[in-house]
């Protein structure tokens, strides 16, 4: 037996006394205790002289007046005390395991001193939950309190909820840990599915007095991975045990959850790189957060190496719950040592806890799904051998400060401070940025890191960051892109006095169009001043170089026919056409991809099977992680990707917003990262790519773009990359295939694929840029573009599209009379008026108005200002803008 397992009997064998037996192959186990008080069940025992006692007195008896002389409390006194007791509410559980309620018999006085101890936890280290465990062991077919032979579960349960109704009085949550391990293992599989089953029984009937009693938190099922490894016996196959947990983790969750109102938890004992793909198979998605285990044995540890398996188990973690929708937290930290105590074994304790703190700080756990919560193991249980309990020694000071620390990561609002100096870009959200990135860029990891998704362009966000860092002298700054990787990228460096701060922007093509990074890095100026990002660009091996088509002299040249749909035609209700216009969401020029809406766009998970439409190579993978809506009911990111192939050397098609890549295709692609990769995957048409959908309020549908390099649009296309050759995938399909498409297509107007490249030269029609726009990558800067266009489902519906630079809401907006008509307008018809209403499609507010003027300066030019509200006779003034072709 491992010390942990002594542990957990030693403290449920001082709360037990003798009693009954109860055994798994009887109906669930609860209805056959005593003052219970089941609807339609009578107890089954006579109850003690002192529960008669209470019974009759004209007091009403709780915890609160209880003379604890008369030993354990009845059921009559807990559910007295469990009257309008009510829920709280944590943002981050801190606490430890106690030594639990101590006595020597059902019928003995109670250690008050101890109970009083117990608590103390709250004042002492600023704790706000306490543990309840409730450990059976399965002894000879049957579900025992631990301990010798006879021990009775009606005191075992008594005595664990009366620990937990003590807690809820004392203002701390309480969260009931309910597990059993086998005392001798298990002599067979059969014999382990047998308890398995007959434990969904025992889960059912606790979850009762945890819903009854209104604890916080549940756990029905404790370290069960752990139990199935280890203490089982049995050796299992690794596929055996996920197979088993994904079984019965349901099952215990589903019955838990037909009561209990409060959150689910449960427990890993086994976080480990080795185990990591068992892990992440597991189904968890029933449970609100997972807890998992960390330590060492004190005379053990090694900082470095702890450190670095603490950064791969919260990786695992974070992956995990992103698979379940959940969070995660440290359920149980083991710092333990062989008797005697010592004082170096005392200070290294309090250094092992010092480390795993600062572990935790560092990390962003709105980004890594947690922690949001730390349980000590343990608080003041004295054991014979071993020591791990920290009341009275060095390490609970250290506890004590790190829990009132105000270290859970709540992100930053807008204009507070960045680590007391660097504000934050207004709109802001934290996100995750590679560790190997930081370290490219030659940020190293003593520096304050952080990293954001923001809203706007680079060129706003470094303008406004110079505007308030003032104090600050600017000592250096740079810009870079690269449009054949479709990549920009500036920053800023700043000193003060021996301090430094690196804001930096980053954009590439596999963002959305509306979103760059933002990063922020603060620390002294001898770490930070040799800064210099641009130096790794572009250092990529033959093999990783990114084109806008890719030479395969095997794939021949020219377009191909495609004869598969990526999806089912059940999984999708309309195909959108060329020529969607939504500058909020990015897309200031008209798409130049189609799509399919998703028949049922507010499913989860993802369902949706994503083929290859027609042989060829992956060529490229881009991995997004964009945060979750409120509105999804969501938090935390998701995964988003896109899969490029080539068909030909000339020919390219790709499949945008999957959600999950198959293993086939991951295990092919090898280690990806959040971003562009480049790769070479074949594959055959029909292959499975992955799944799509499973994505409410965010994501309705599946882009399906093409590039053709025998096409090209726009009066100048150098501007527009691979943009330039885009066309609709109905004009690939086989003449079969394009025929039960098209009946899905929603415009009806020739042509049905949508137009998105509405130039004309010396017009004002199309599309325009921003004078002074970063021409190595103008794409990317969407607020900066503006086009005078046409609605996708009714072509002779003008549209103009604002991305953001006008003193007008970034919007598309249809015009009063629809009229001038921009195929219209040149430089001769001088200063032209366009009075906007916000576009129908958009559900946009009619009262939204506003007047925008524009000339024609050159068949290239043209001068642009806009005004709120409708406005008679305008003229331009010093605000007035020039965007050019």
């Amino acid at each position: 037996m491992n010390s942990k397992v002594i542990v957990v009997v030693t403290v449920v064998l001082a709360i037990l006394a003798a009693g009954l037996l109860v055994g798994i192959t009887n109906p669930p186990f609860l209805h056959k205790e005593p003052g219970l008080n089941m609807p339609g069940e009578e107890a089954q025992e006579t109850a003690a002289p002192q529960e008669e006692e209470h019974k009759t007195e004209s007091v009403l008896v709780t915890l609160d007046n209880y003379d604890w002389s008369k030993g354990l409390p009845s059921w009559d006194v807990l559910n007295n005390t469990a009257m309008n007791l009510t829920r709280l509410e944590l943002d981050f559980l801190k606490g430890a395991v106690s030594a639990g309620l101590f006595y020597s018999g059902p019928t003995d006085s109670i250690n008050e001193s101890q109970l009083q101890e117990n608590l103390a936890m709250k004042n002492r280290i600023g704790a706000n939950v306490y543990e309840a465990r409730l450990s059976f062991v399965y002894r000879n077919g049957r579900f025992q309190p631990p301990g010798p032979e006879g021990e009775s579960t009606d005191v075992f349960l008594r005595s664990v909820m009366t620990d937990g109704l003590l807690a809820k009085k004392a203002g701390l949550a309480v969260n009931l840990a309910l597990g059993f391990f086998p005392e001798n293992g298990f002599q067979s599989v059969e014999e382990l599915r047998k308890a398995l089953d007959a434990w969904e029984n025992v889960v059912a009937d606790v979850a009762v007095l945890a819903e009854k009693y209104k604890f916080e938190y549940f756990n029905p099922c404790g370290e069960l991975d752990h139990v199935l490894r280890v203490d089982s016996g049995l050796r299992l196959p690794e596929e055996t045990i996920v197979e088993i947990l994904n079984e019965y983790y349901p099952k215990y969750f589903s019955a838990a959850r037909k009561v209990f109102n409060g959150k689910l938890v449960t427990q890993l004992g086994d976080v480990f790189e080795a185990l990591k793909d068992s892990i992440l198979s597991y189904d968890l998605s029933d449970v609100d957060m997972v807890g998992m285990l960390v330590g060492d044995k004190i005379s053990w540890f090694d900082e470095e190496r702890f450190r670095n398996d603490m950064m791969k188990k919260i990786e695992i973690m974070r992956t995990l719950c992103e698979k379940n929708n959940n969070t995660w937290y440290v359920s149980e930290v083991w710092f333990y040592d062989d008797k005697p105590v010592t004082q170096e074994k005392l200070q290294k304790q309090a250094d092992c806890f010092k480390t795993l703190f600062s572990i935790i700080k560092s990390v962003n756990s709105s980004v890594t799904k947690g922690p949001y919560g730390v349980m000590i193991m343990n608080w003041n249980l004295r054991e014979e051998e071993i020591f791990a309990d920290i009341i009275n020694k060095p390490a609970e000071k250290v506890v004590a400060e790190f829990f009132s620390s105000g270290h859970v990561e709540h992100g930053t609002s807008e204009g507070e401070l960045q680590e007391g100096t660097v504000p934050l870009y207004p709109g802001a959200v934290s996100t995750w940025f590679p560790e190997q990135d930081w370290s490219d860029m030659g940020i190293p990891s003593e520096a304050s890191r952080k990293a954001y998704t923001v809203a706007a362009s680079m060129e706003k966000i470094l303008e406004w960051y110079d505007n308030q860092m003032t104090g600050w002298s600017l000592m250096k700054n740079e810009t870079s892109s690269d449009p054949e990787r479709g990549t920009s990228m500036g920053y800023h460096l700043y000193k003060s006095g021996e301090n430094a701060v690196i804001i930096f922007v980053m954009k590439d093509q596999d963002m959305p169009e509306n979103q760059v990074v933002l990063g922020i890095a603060s620390g002294s100026w001898l770490t930070l001043q040799g800064f210099d990002p641009f130096s790794v660009q572009g250092e990529t091996s033959g093999e990783e170089v990114f084109s806008e088509f890719y030479d395969y002299p095997e794939l021949g040249e020219g377009p191909v026919t495609f004869k598969i749909c990526p999806l089912d035609f059940d999984d999708f209700s309309s195909i959108e056409p060329l020529g969607n216009i939504n500058p909020e969401g990015g897309h200031t020029f008209p798409s130049d991809h189609g799509g399919f809406m998703f028949a049922n766009p507010d499913a989860y998970p993802p369902s949706y099977v994503v083929r290859a439409p027609a042989d060829g190579i992956i060529v490229e993978i881009h991995w997004r992680r964009n945060q979750w809506p409120q509105e999804s009911g969501f938090s935390g990111e998701y995964d988003d990707y896109k899969i490029v192939i080539a068909h030909t050397s000339t020919f390219i098609s790709y499949l945008d917003h999957v959600s999950k890549l198959d293993e086939a295709i991951l295990e092919k692609a090898g280690t990806l990262e959040v971003g562009m990769n480049r790769v070479e995957i074949p594959v055959k048409a029909g292959d499975v790519l992955g799944l799509a959908g499973g994505r409410p309020k965010t994501q309705m549908g599946m882009d399906w773009g093409v590039y053709d390099r025998n096409i090209t649009h726009f009066v100048h296309p150098e501007k527009y990359f691979r943009m330039a050759h885009a066309a609709h995938f109905l004009t690939y399909c086989s003449e079969d295939l394009r025929a039960k498409l098209a009946e899905r297509v929603q415009r009806t107007v020739p042509p049905v694929e949508g137009e998105f490249d509405f130039d004309q030269p010396g017009k004002l029609v199309g599309n325009w840029f921003l004078e002074g726009i970063d021409e190595s990558d103008p794409l990317s800067e969407w607020d900066k573009h503006l086009s005078f266009v046409y609605y996708m489902y009714e072509p002779n519906s003008i549209r103009i599209g604002v991305g953001g630079t006008l003193n007008i809401k970034a919007a598309v907006y249809a015009v009063q009379g629809n009229t001038p008509d921009p195929a219209d307008v040149t430089v001769d018809a001088g200063k032209v008026v366009y009075w906007l209403y916000g576009a129908p499609e958009m559900g946009a507010d009619y009262a939204q108005k506003a007047t925008l003027i524009v000339q024609m300066v050159t068949d290239e030019k043209i001068k642009v200002e806009a005004f709120d509200g409708w406005i008679e006779n305008p003229d331009f003034t010093e605000n007035a803008v020039y965007y050019t072709r």
